[in-house]
């Protein structure tokens, strides 16, 4: 259609159609756009989620090996296991990347963060062997099922001028939550054990969860500025 009145315009006036004209942009300063990483009402929602994130995910792949021996499996055995585990990584990033934009980025992550919160409570309770691998999977899957929606959902929180940068400051935050938490472990795991961790572990991811429903805009069908 555009073509046809394009060409319309020419045989009548003999000159082409000239494209509409757009409003002259009107950017703000650095100092502003930077300042709306910091005001903006979902800031303390972004860096608790990826702190959280980078403190669960990077203390549960970091020691897992160990608390699986710890738990009475041999060296090897618990090798195997962690492969499993690793193994679940891919389907919780694809089921999550697949269901984005079907339910939402919100609500694709506090679905993840309740799964992997019931797979920490079923790891801090079982004993046998099967269960514990079952539930180290569980907690693998949607561990990352929730970063394959934090990285289409934390873009779409914040306006184009800061959004590189908003971005930058939130995966930073999950590293900083990656470089302490394996440290906490270590430190807490002598007085709580191997359930308390885990038990721990799922009151920071069922907490994330509720944060994101009862915080968390929904994003999805929505034009961004």
């Amino acid at each position: 259609m555009p073509l046809k009145v394009n060409a319309a315009v020419t045989r009548r006036t003999c000159r082409p159609r000239r494209p509409p004209s757009r409003p002259p942009a009107h950017p703000g300063s650095r100092r502003s756009a930077s300042a709306d990483c910091f005001v903006r009402r979902c800031c303390a929602l972004r860096w608790s989620l990826w702190g959280v994130m980078g403190c669960c995910y990077y203390a549960f792949m970091t020691w897992i090996p160990g608390l699986l021996v710890a738990r009475g499996l041999t060296l090897t055995k618990s090798f195997g296991f962690t492969i499993a585990i690793y193994g679940a990584q891919v389907p919780g990033y694809f089921s999550a990347a697949w269901t984005n934009d079907r339910i939402g980025r919100r609500n694709v992550i506090a679905l993840y963060l309740a799964l992997g919160a019931a797979g920490a409570l079923f790891l801090s309770q079982v004993q046998t062997p099967t269960g514990l691998l079952w539930a180290s999977v569980m907690l693998s899957f949607a561990l990352n099922g929730v970063y394959s929606g934090l990285y289409s959902y934390t873009p779409e929180l914040f306006p184009t001028a800061v959004r590189a940068t908003a971005q930058g400051i939130a995966t930073a935050t999950s590293r900083v939550g990656a470089m302490v938490s394996p440290i906490l472990v270590g430190a807490l795991y002598p007085a709580l054990g191997f359930g308390g961790v885990f038990a721990a572990t799922m009151v920071l991811l069922a907490t994330g969860g509720a944060t994101v429903l009862l915080v968390g805009p929904r994003t999805n069908g929505i034009t961004l500025s």
